[in-house]
């Protein structure tokens, strides 16, 4: 979370530059425990419903704009969360999702593992997503994919890539951090 609130609405200081849109107003919700490797859905549903109503009064005026969700994990049969994002997308919501870090095959005699977006991105391109998910791969330097980057498969145009190898960005105790990843 931090990371990417700093990517999105970091101001410059420090020698390190400003995010894409300094200073803009971010909703923050943690919908996963700071140390999770893998989150709830519950607690996905949850963080979705909030930024649609943050407080609670059933009048979604106050929705967030953009809900941004850097997670992604193995696509399975429940369309819990599909739902609950085609829902924030049929209020006006722009969602944006990792597409994935499954990319790289396991070795080198392997296939290539990531050759579409993990859930909840593969469903970026979708009738019922109404062009409002977009799923967010990753570039370097050089504007090159990484090997880690899930492509696009069928979402191609819904898919956009954006720096996620070595991209600078505040960490915890005002440390810089260079990591590498769609959910940065």
């Amino acid at each position: 979370g931090t990371h990417v609130a700093d990517i999105i609405a970091g101001l410059a200081g420090g020698g390190v530059g400003s995010g894409v849109a300094p200073g803009a107003e971010i909703l923050a919700i943690r919908a996963c425990s700071a140390v999770a490797t893998s989150c709830s859905g519950v607690a996905l549903l949850q963080a979705v419903d909030f930024a649609l109503d943050p407080n609670g009064d059933s009048n979604l005026d106050d929705r967030a704009q953009i809900i941004n969700m850097s997670l992604g994990g193995d696509v399975d049969a429940d369309q819990t969360l599909e739902n609950a994002i085609r829902n924030a997308a049929a209020q006006g919501v722009l969602v944006v999702v990792a597409a994935g870090n499954d990319g790289a095959a396991p070795t080198a005699t392997d296939p290539a593992e990531g050759t579409s977006p993990t859930e909840p991105a593969y469903i970026a391109g979708q009738t019922q997503s109404l062009g409002r998910v977009v799923a967010v791969g990753a570039v370097d330097r050089n504007g090159a994919m990484p090997t880690f980057s899930n492509r696009a498969g069928g979402t191609a145009n819904f898919d956009l890539l954006a720096p996620g190898v070595s991209v600078i960005m505040a960490g915890v105790d005002d440390n810089i951090r260079l990591p590498d990843g769609t959910a940065n």
